[in-house]
């Protein structure tokens, strides 16, 4: 269920590059980021005639998001290969093995815990799950 609410409040004129800009904010609840923009977006080319020289733009976890994953894809060298460069940095392979193998399960226990409290996977989730490796592998190595 949708549910709008108009609030009156006292706002300075905002600018980006010399242009003037109004933002709306939209809190989203029990759903992703990326298919509520795609939703919107071609709501808003179907419905809404823009006057000349006014656009729409999207930002906020949306825009982040959007350069996270454009910014994966593009990235070179692929980060494949450094696990295997960096067990090759261990003296001995039990206790890399033993640091790499806190990986999946910290990642395993994260998503059945998103799942178990009903969260999508965000953007602010997703900086969770890189805490969440962080602590693993300091974990993992202490032993």
């Amino acid at each position: 269920m949708v549910e709008f609410q108009n609030k009156d409040e006292v706002t300075t004129i905002a600018h980006d590059y010399t242009e003037r800009y109004a933002a709306v904010a939209v809190f989203l609840s029990g759903r992703d980021i990326a298919s509520f923009v795609t939703e919107a977006k071609l709501a808003i080319e179907r419905d809404l005639k823009l006057p000349e020289g006014y656009s729409v733009r999207w930002g906020g976890q949306f825009k982040n998001l959007k350069e996270h994953r454009g910014s994966w894809r593009s990235s070179s060298p692929h980060p494949r290969g450094h696990l295997p460069a960096s067990l090759v940095t261990f003296e001995n392979f039990k206790p890399a093995l033993l640091v790499f193998s806190t990986i999946p399960l910290a990642m395993t226990g994260g998503i059945f815990s998103l799942a178990l409290r009903g969260i999508p996977l965000s953007v602010s989730a997703s900086v969770g799950f890189i805490a969440l490796i962080g602590i693993a592998i300091l974990n993992g190595w202490s032993w």
